[in-house]
């Protein structure tokens, strides 16, 4: 009898062992499927998030096909040749990130156009050496009617030394031709960026407009044109022919508030 009951308790003991174990077994299961849920319903809210960004750029992309369809064939034609015609301007314009352009200086045959350059780099007191020099030549007039010297274009090796070189000019506040060993009539010289035709055009029209209203200050800055009225005024960057609008509305309301205060 004795022996019945100590088998039948080691029955019990191996029997509540592997209840244990099984148990311990689901414990560990059940940790690894809440690991999965969470896993899972991450993935979930970032397919959802896709979704709905997806979503977005399609009703955009919808709006944006509604309005090329609501346009005649002939508007379609003249939009995507105008954005692909700003695309290649904005490349030129880039490429040209490293240059400066001297306009009104004399030529002269024989010339020695790095020569000149570095004469002119001493008078505004800029260490300027020939290995910074990627290249310097004449440019032709985009008109052949201008009689005007032809404009000389340098390539720097560096977009930083472009940006070092025109703040020395600005602060020597310009350079005349004796000055830099040119003979003849005394002309004075200019350094500019070098601007892609579209944005020199831009150019001239803003600064046309800008001195009809009286605007003090119109330059460039990394092939930005900036407008300003007065010193105490903010700039306006004029990026288009649209633009110019924005230096005639300021100058009309200028004007308006101008006669309101006279009226009290």
């Amino acid at each position: 009898m004795n022996k019945d009951m100590l088998q039948l308790r080691d029955d019990i003991r191996s029997t509540l062992a592997d209840i244990r174990n099984e148990m311990q077994t689901l414990r560990s299961e059940q940790v690894t499927i809440k690991q999965r849920v969470s896993d899972l319903r991450d993935d979930v809210i970032i397919l959802q998030t896709s979704a709905q960004s997806q979503s977005t750029e399609n009703e955009i992309l919808k709006k944006r096909i509604d309005e090329l369809n609501s346009r005649p064939a002939m508007d379609m034609s003249e939009l995507i040749v105008g954005n692909l015609e700003a695309k290649i301007d904005a490349l030129e314009q880039q490429a040209r990130q490293c240059n400066v352009e001297i306009c009104n200086l004399p030529e002269r045959r024989s010339e020695n156009l790095i020569t000149i350059m570095e004469n002119i780099s001493a008078k505004i007191k800029f260490s300027l050496n020939q290995r910074d020099i990627i290249s310097i030549h004449r440019v032709p007039h985009a008109r052949k009617d201008n009689n005007k010297p032809k404009n000389i274009v340098v390539k720097l090796s560096s977009r930083i030394l472009r940006d070092n070189l025109l703040s020395a000019f600005r602060l020597a506040k310009g350079i005349k031709s004796d000055q830099i060993g040119i003979s003849g009539a005394v002309q004075s010289i200019y350094i500019n960026e070098h601007l892609t035709l579209k944005n020199k055009q831009l150019f001239r029209a803003v600064k046309e407009t800008a001195n009809k209203n009286k605007y003090k200050f119109v330059w460039v800055k990394h092939a930005t044109i900036l407008v300003r009225e007065t010193n105490a005024s903010p700039a306006n960057a004029i990026r288009s022919t649209q633009d110019i609008s924005k230096i005639k509305s300021s100058a009309l309301s200028n004007s308006t508030n101008t006669k309101d205060k006279n009226k009290i």
